[in-house]
């Protein structure tokens, strides 16, 4: 078991003034509770809400990697290189807004689309709209029916309309998931009963845009489309 290991982990690092419950340390949740400097900040549970670094060096044009972290504003964009802002990927040392959010790279992490409501999953394809995924890849209206289930993964595809891409895009698909044999991941629906895990958190579906980015950890956000939960549940 996984759980039991984390937690003694966690039992290992806190001191004897901390009074919380220890079966809340570790497990992956942020406790307020648990939430000090006596408990290993909730067994690091929520370390991303705090940061551990000076303010005087936080965006003064020096790198400091230890920094670029949810809670120290990403080191206020220091360690941003001009490559990383036209790479296609969400890179968080240049999640902040004087670089347009990584150049828009993380656009979907802020619920952004630059296309039009009217354009997205009308059957017709807009090619500048189909390969984004806070646009929900234009609902695979770009997809061709022969690419679903090729083999080779298309982003344009990736969508609930294509079957997500006939499984192209899965390495491994959730198919003991009983919503998934129900078609109903993704679909742009909150289905409590399949935001767990197993069920890859209904696929974003129960993430709420006030959850994205906010400095805790949502698993309800934690997907790769949802930029895990807006960066929250990746560590640094």
């Amino acid at each position: 078991m996984i759980y039991p290991l984390l937690l003694a982990l966690a039992l290992a690092q806190v001191g004897p003034e901390c009074t919380c419950d220890h079966a809340l340390l570790g497990n992956k949740v942020c406790n307020p509770e648990c939430d000090s400097p006596e408990c290993d900040w909730d067994g690091k549970d929520c370390e991303n809400s705090h940061c551990f670094c000076d303010e005087s060096i936080l965006g003064d044009g020096v790198c400091n990697w230890e920094c670029v972290h949810v809670a120290c504003g990403w080191d206020g964009g220091d360690c941003c290189e001009n490559w990383m802002l036209y790479d296609g990927y969400c890179d968080s040392a240049c999640y902040v807004e004087k670089f347009n959010y990584d150049n828009g790279d993380c656009a979907y992490a802020l619920g952004q689309c630059k296309c039009p409501n009217s354009e997205i999953g009308n059957h017709k394809c807009n090619f500048h709209c189909s390969d984004h995924p806070e646009c929900r890849n234009e609902m695979g209206d770009c997809c061709f029916k022969f690419e679903i289930g090729d083999g080779h993964c298309e982003e344009y595809c990736y969508t609930v309309n294509s079957d997500w891409d006939g499984g192209d895009c899965f390495v491994n698909p959730p198919v003991n998931c009983p919503c998934w044999e129900l078609g109903i991941l993704g679909d742009g629906v909150c289905n409590p009963e399949c935001d767990n895990e197993l069920c890859v958190h209904d696929f974003g579906d129960c993430c709420q845009p006030q959850m994205l980015g906010n400095g805790v950890c949502d698993e309800s956000c934690n997907t790769q489309p949802l930029n895990f939960d807006g960066l929250d549940c990746v560590t640094h």
